[in-house]
């Protein structure tokens, strides 16, 4: 019989890592309605992903980053995914990284405000057996 593991939330992990390490961090897992005096600002997404069970998590996370014009949401991109790269190691269960889509710039089809985008794989361990 196969272990029962419970996997930490990829979303949730992230985001807290990316608070400790960048200085005034803004982000979460949704726009928020008071966006424009939160920028930048940064959606951790999960949007699927593969389970290498019991192992291994490989969550497949989109980052949207909006900023007040398209060099600042740029710069906020590319401090994230330096940030992202370096988890394994730094945060715990994170085992791996990697790149699945490079940045995009594609504005935010509501506003039409400066957004870029990108798509990272997360790779986590279990947090514990469970049952």
């Amino acid at each position: 019989m196969r272990p029962v593991v419970r996997f930490p939330d990829v979303e949730a992990l992230t985001l807290a890592h990316l608070r400790k390490v960048i200085p005034g961090f803004q982000g979460g897992p949704d726009v928020p309605q008071d966006l424009a005096s939160r920028l930048p600002f940064t959606t951790v997404e999960r949007n699927g992903g593969v389970t290498r069970w019991p192992a291994l998590d490989q969550a497949v996370l989109a980052l949207y980053v909006y900023g007040a014009d398209r060099a600042t949401a740029h710069d906020r991109l590319q401090e994230v995914l330096a940030h992202l790269h370096a988890m394994p190691g730094s945060a715990p269960l994170v085992s791996r990284t990697y790149t699945i889509a490079g940045a995009q710039f594609t504005p935010d089809p509501l506003t039409d405000g400066p957004r870029w985008y990108a798509s990272v794989g997360v790779a986590v361990r279990p947090e514990k057996g469970i049952g």
